[in-house]
């Protein structure tokens, strides 16, 4: 399948590499990028044995593409429920790979990019990573990410990633 925001490599032995291909954008996530990783899950087949995914140019993922998120912001309630929806199956997807997934982290992963690690088995990161969500401090913001963190919590991967992003910090690898 042909994608305009993702590349997709596998080799003989059942290895993909999926990677995040806006670079220009910090490989922020649009509704296309969204989309072709939804179908990218749905897609996968029975002879891949994992996959890593990573991010093109200078940093993993910079979250949400701020064209999309404005978007959002004009838009009425129905297509804003509409567009959340879609972010969550996208992860949802994601999180339910039939494989490992691996995230292979380098720059930085803000927002979404950070949820986007956070459900990988697994996360490589590189050292001086910045991982963060950004505009915790403001008091909408902070009520909003803690109601969905409460809520997300039991459905949360086990890894220390999740647990990281949950305490609304942001931190840096060393």
């Amino acid at each position: 399948m042909n994608y305009e925001t993702l590349l997709v490599n596998k080799d003989e032995r059942g290895v993909v590499s999926l990677t995040l291909n806006r670079p220009d954008k910090r490989n922020a996530l649009s509704a296309k990028m969204i989309d072709e990783l939804t179908n990218f899950a749905a897609s996968l087949t029975s002879d891949v044995r994992v996959t890593v995914i990573g991010g093109a140019g200078n940093l993993f993922c910079a979250g949400g593409d701020l064209e999309w998120m404005n978007a959002q912001i004009k838009a009425d309630r129905s297509t804003r429920i509409a567009e959340a929806r879609k972010l969550a199956f996208m992860l949802k997807a994601l999180n339910e790979l039939p494989v490992p997934l691996i995230a292979k982290v380098h720059g930085a992963a803000y927002g979404g990019g950070v949820g986007l690690a956070c459900v990988c088995d697994y996360v490589i990161s590189r050292p001086n990573v910045k991982f963060g969500y950004q505009n915790t401090k403001e008091r909408r913001y902070h009520f909003e990410t803690r109601s969905k963190s409460q809520k997300s919590r039991n459905n949360c991967p086990k890894n220390y990633g999740c647990v990281l992003f949950l305490s609304r910090h942001r931190w840096i690898r060393r």
